[in-house]
């Protein structure tokens, strides 16, 4: 009975180390996540018209940076809105196309942790901004 009783002992430690091993991988994938998103910034603004400060809406924004792979874009709300979250920090140039003959340039820092604002006043009238 020695021997048995010898061999189910190490069989048990395993059996715990695997449930530890377990138990500690999934806290680090929890706990992971929010260590990614402390290490981006976000862009965000409103977009608006010169004449009434009305919102323009449906206005798409570029943005790319050195530290980006490709482009991320987003498209401004009813409100003129519009939000680029979880870019790592760092100077980004911004393409606001706002119809078929006005696309405006903008460089802006994102920094760690930080909302970056860029509000853009568009001058409809004479395809120049503010």
């Amino acid at each position: 009975m020695n021997d048995q009783s010898a061999l189910q002992r190490p069989l048990s430690k395993q059996r715990g180390l695997t449930w530890v091993l377990a138990l500690v991988a999934i806290a680090a994938a929890m706990f992971s996540t929010p260590l990614l998103a402390q290490q981006t910034g976000e862009i965000v603004g409103r977009v608006s018209n010169a004449a009434d400060n009305s919102a323009l809406s449906g206005v798409t924004i570029e943005a790319t940076s050195p530290v980006l792979p490709g482009m991320r874009s987003s498209t401004t709300s009813n409100n003129g809105d519009y939000r680029l979250p979880l870019l790592p920090p760092g100077t980004y140039t911004m393409k606001f196309m706002v119809n078929d003959t006005t696309t405006l340039t903008r460089v802006t820092n994102v920094r760690l942790e930080q909302r970056s604002v860029v509000n853009l006043v568009v001058d409809l009238t004479a395809d120049a901004s503010y």
